[in-house]
């Protein structure tokens, strides 16, 4: 077999494996057999995950298990293991996290205020949010507050200080990077009560204007069924209804009417208005 060229929006696999796994009360080491028939493991995940079943899409997600391809099969199986812990402890508390920030560099993210103090930006929150919940935590994080250590400052603290709390309930954490350059981020729970029963996810994000033509020229460029395997933009999910409608309103944007007959007639009129008959027939 080939290498994996696919792209898909691996958050949301790990979040809907993850979720398969525990609504099937299976474990990740009971991920095993055929990718053929929609009634097996894979045949069932890739209609949770693609919204309907192909043996190309069984297949494809079997395949990124085996060879844990992007840690996929590492992502699931920490979560399930870190779900397990908590729900041992009687108290449901989490230990402090270690978050690797992968290829992110904080600098990419910086934003500065009317005083010129720095701070990252709501992007890098659905990053920490993201990874946060591949820890197992069901919580989806807004920023309460953040800064960078003043680039002239006389204090030697964190590169990196923030406060942050779920958009659905009280838990709240805080969040540091210890040193410019760093590789990771800490995390540890201030207030943490673990009670959600599923994933908070964020609203989906509304797309207007020049990033919603943006992203008709994207999904046109590569297809509706491509483009929903990737189904991310700005690392934001979109569901497939509006990815279908995006298409839609792109594809029809020089139409004046959805009823053929009307549009042709105020087409035809709209074009005798501006190029007015010169001349008479006969």
């Amino acid at each position: 077999m080939g290498p994996i060229i696919r792209k898909i929006n691996l958050p949301r696999l790990v979040d809907i494996t993850f979720k398969f796994l525990i609504t099937n009360k299976i474990s990740p080491d009971e991920m095993i057999g055929s990718a053929r028939g929609e009634n097996n493991i894979w045949g069932r995940l890739s209609i949770e995950f693609f919204g309907e079943f192909s043996f190309t899409d069984s297949m494809f997600i079997q395949t990124l298990w085996k060879r844990d391809k992007d840690a996929f099969k590492t992502l699931v199986t920490e979560r399930f293991n870190l779900r397990s812990e908590i729900k041992k402890n009687d108290k449901k508390q989490v230990s402090d996290i270690l978050i690797e920030l992968e290829n992110k560099n904080p600098e990419d993210f910086v934003k500065e205020d009317k005083d010129g103090r720095e701070w990252l930006s709501a992007e890098f929150s659905s990053f920490i949010s993201q990874k946060v919940q591949n820890s197992g935590i069901k919580c989806w994080l807004k920023c309460n507050y953040n800064w960078l250590r003043k680039k002239d400052g006389r204090k030697k603290g964190n590169y990196w200080n923030g406060k942050y709390s779920c958009i659905s309930c009280k838990n709240e954490f805080k969040l540091w990077i210890s040193r410019e350059k760093s590789l990771y981020l800490h995390l540890k729970p201030l207030i943490f009560t673990g009670k959600h029963s599923e994933f908070i996810l964020p609203k989906e994000k509304r797309i207007t204007d020049h990033a919603r033509l943006q992203l008709s020229y994207k999904i046109k460029s590569v297809g509706i069924a491509n483009f929903r395997a990737e189904n991310t933009f700005e690392n934001e999910y979109i569901n497939y209804g509006k990815i279908r409608k995006i298409s839609s309103e792109f594809t029809h944007r020089n139409r004046l009417f959805n009823e053929v007959r009307i549009d042709a007639d105020a087409l035809k009129n709209s074009f005798d208005i501006l190029i007015p008959v010169t001349m008479q027939n006969g």
